[in-house]
């Protein structure tokens, strides 16, 4: 008779690297002023209006909004994982 083999272990697989975060992790700012704006998102510089779904992490931001001769806007907006939120602000002439 012949000893039975004992079955061989499997090797140990390795996780994949972490992947960037799947789009539903991610929130959307769609931005707008009139007249144009630029528009800065938690203190960064993101570019001159319109700005069309910038990606965010979920949570709390602050928009802000400035052109020269105008009243600079800031607004904190809730931003949810997998939604786009819209803002069109109206810029008012300083003075």
């Amino acid at each position: 008779a012949t000893p039975r083999q004992r079955p061989q272990q499997q090797p140990v697989v390795q996780p994949p690297p972490a992947q960037p975060p799947a789009a539903e992790e991610w929130g959307y700012l769609s931005i707008n002023a009139n007249p144009f704006g630029t528009v800065f998102i938690d203190g960064v510089q993101v570019g001159d209006t319109p700005i069309d779904r910038h990606r965010v992490k979920p949570g709390s931001h602050t928009i802000r909004i400035e052109n020269p001769g105008y009243k600079t806007i800031t607004e904190r907006v809730q931003v949810d994982p997998g939604n786009t939120i819209r803002k069109t602000y109206p810029l008012v002439p300083e003075g």
